[in-house]
């Protein structure tokens, strides 16, 4: 099976996954009545780090917003990071992410979980290397009162040359009221050279939860 033909059998399993969770969750808050909508909005420093990827560290800033209803809950974030490649004499990352995510037993969820993540780097020598591209995922998770962690699969993507592949393991944890501390790992897989190598992205952060 090809990597495209791949894409899209993941693109519909999840998109079944999601109406499915969706279908669930709209009637068994039927059955309970008026919905109870909870917001939730986060904002973090956070520093990254990496090994085997090809850039130095770097520091940036983290949105996060969350919507839950009953048993369904959207949860969108981006950031942007000062982050150069290696060698680089300036440059920066960002991300978007978004999750649907359905609450199958108490605090644990599955989540179909969309990313699309991008840098510039620019050289001394005048050279600028600019790239992006789009995952789509699926994963599981808990998410109670003090914490959120999960773990979602991310599929390859095939808009950049180096066709990403990663997993990552996130986690929200509450230090007091409404200070939170932030953290996940990455185990990333790209192709370069002709090569298909891996490497490992963490990222740890600070910030303030309403």
């Amino acid at each position: 099976m090809s990597h495209e033909r791949l894409n899209y059998l993941l693109i519909s399993i999840i998109s079944v996954l999601l109406c499915f969770l969706l279908i669930t969750t709209v009637a068994r808050a039927e059955d309970r009545g008026m919905p109870n909508i909870k917001p939730h909005i986060a904002g973090y420093v956070n520093g990254i780090f990496n090994s085997g990827t090809g850039y130095d560290p770097g520091i940036g800033v983290m949105v996060e917003g969350s919507l839950r209803w009953e048993f369904l809950e959207i949860v969108a974030s981006g950031n942007a990071r000062w982050q150069e490649k290696r060698d680089a004499s300036f440059g920066y990352t960002w991300a978007a992410n978004g999750q649907l995510r359905g609450y199958v037993w108490s605090d644990l969820y599955l989540t179909g979980a969309w990313n699309w993540a991008g840098y510039k780097s620019v050289f001394d020598n005048g050279a600028t290397w600019q790239k992006n591209g789009m995952n789509w995922g699926l994963g599981a998770g808990w998410h109670d009162h003090d914490r959120d962690i999960n773990l979602i699969w991310y599929a390859q993507e095939h808009e950049s040359p180096n066709n990403v592949q990663f997993i990552d393991c996130n986690l929200r944890h509450r230090i007091w009221e409404w200070l939170w501390a932030m953290g996940s790992i990455r185990r990333q897989t790209f192709d370069q050279a002709d090569e298909r190598l891996s490497g490992w992205v963490w990222q740890l952060g600070l910030g303030v939860k309403w």
